[in-house]
C-alpha cells in the first residue's frame, strides 16, 4: 500500500469516528429529550389527579355545607340539628364526614361583650387576679374607641415602651386572631381562650344552653363544677331526646329563632389515613333569596 492510501484510509477511519460519535451525541440527546417529555407526562398526570381530588373534596364540603344548613333550618324541633358542637358523623361521596355547628351566641363577643364576662374570660384561666384583670383591661383598651386607658390596660405608649410594633386598633376587633396581637396575649393563652370567643354573636351576653366549657367557665357563679353540671345535663337531654330516633345525631332540643344568628360549621372529610377540614361561619336571614349569608371560611 502506498502512502497515498494510507492517509485515505485513516481519513476514512476519522470520518466514521466522527459519525459514530455523532450518533451517540444524538441518541444521547434524544434519551434526554424523551425522559423530560417523560416527566412532564408523569407530572401532569399526578397536577391533574390531584386537581380531581381537590375538586371531589371541594364538591364534599359544599354538601356537607348545605346539609347543615338544611338541619338548621328545619322546622321540625325534634329535627334540627344540635349547635352546641355535637358531632354529626355522616358519609357523603365516598367519605366519612363529621360536621360540628356551634351558635356563635354561645361565645364570648370580643368586641360587644360586658366588661364582666370579659374579666370573668381571663379570671377563668390560671392566672392570678392582677394578671386576669390587666389581659381583660388590654382587651377593652384595644377595642375602645375613646382612647381613654383603664387603670390595668395599655394604650399606645405601653406597646412602644414594651417594643412593640403594634398599636392599639381603637376600634371592633376585625377577627379574633386579631387578640393575638393584644399586649401580653401568649401564644399559649390565646390557645386557651380561643374556644370561647368570637366576633360573630354581636352580644353582650351569652346563651349557656349553646355555650362550651370555656365559656361557661367566663359567667359569674361559674365554677369547673357548676360547668360540668350545666353541659352533663345537656348531655342527658341530647340523650333522652335521641332515644328510639332514626337519626340520633339530628335531634335537638332547641327552639329558638335562628334568623340573625351566626354559626360556625366544622367539617371533617376522612379519606383513607387522611384528614381534611373546612370551617366556615354563616349568619342566617330572614331573606327569601338568600337565606344565609358566609362570613368566613378557614
Amino acid at each position: 500500500m502506498s502512502r497515498g492510501e494510507g492517509v485515505t484510509y485513516q481519513h476514512r477511519d476519522r470520518e466514521s469516528g466522527l459519525a459514530l460519535v455523532s450518533v451517540l451525541w444524538a441518541l444521547t440527546l434524544l434519551s434526554l429529550i424523551a425522559a423530560v417529555i417523560l416527566g412532564m407526562a408523569r407530572q401532569s398526570s399526578y397536577l391533574e389527579h390531584y386537581q380531581a381530588q381537590q375538586l371531589v373534596r371541594r364538591s364534599a364540603f359544599d354538601a356537607l355545607l348545605h346539609r347543615s344548613i338544611l338541619g338548621l333550618l328545619d322546622k321540625r324541633p325534634d329535627q334540627r340539628w344540635h349547635t352546641d358542637a355535637v358531632p354529626q358523623s355522616l358519609k357523603w361521596q365516598g367519605f366519612e364526614a363529621v360536621v360540628k355547628v356551634q351558635d356563635e351566641l354561645g361565645k364570648i363577643d370580643l368586641n360587644s361583650a360586658d366588661d364582666e364576662l370579659i374579666r370573668g374570660l381571663f379570671r377563668s384561666l390560671n392566672l392570678s387576679a392582677a394578671e386576669a384583670d390587666q389581659m381583660a383591661d388590654r382587651v377593652l383598651d384595644w377595642r375602645s374607641t375613646t382612647g381613654l386607658k383603664r387603670l390595668n390596660g395599655s394604650d399606645e405608649s405601653d406597646y412602644r415602651v414594651a417594643g412593640s410594633p403594634i398599636r392599639p386598633r381603637g376600634a371592633p376587633f376585625q377577627s379574633i386572631d386579631e387578640v393575638r396581637l393584644v399586649l401580653g396575649m401568649s401564644d399559649d393563652l390565646y390557645r386557651q381562650i380561643v374556644p370561647a370567643i368570637t366576633v360573630y354573636s354581636q352580644k353582650a351576653t351569652i346563651d349557656p344552653q349553646v355555650a362550651p366549657r370555656e365559656a361557661l367557665l367566663a359567667l359569674p357563679g361559674f365554677d369547673s363544677d357548676k360547668a360540668d353540671r350545666q353541659l352533663a345535663v345537656r348531655s342527658q337531654l341530647i340523650t333522652e331526646g335521641n332515644a328510639g330516633s332514626s337519626q340520633p345525631s339530628s335531634a335537638t332540643i332547641m327552639t329558638v329563632p335562628m334568623t340573625g344568628r351566626a354559626y360556625t360549621i366544622a367539617m371533617t372529610l376522612k379519606e383513607r389515613d387522611k384528614l381534611f377540614t373546612q370551617t366556615v361561619v354563616i349568619r342566617i336571614t330572614d331573606e327569601q333569596k338568600g337565606r344565609y349569608w358566609i362570613l368566613a371560611i378557614e
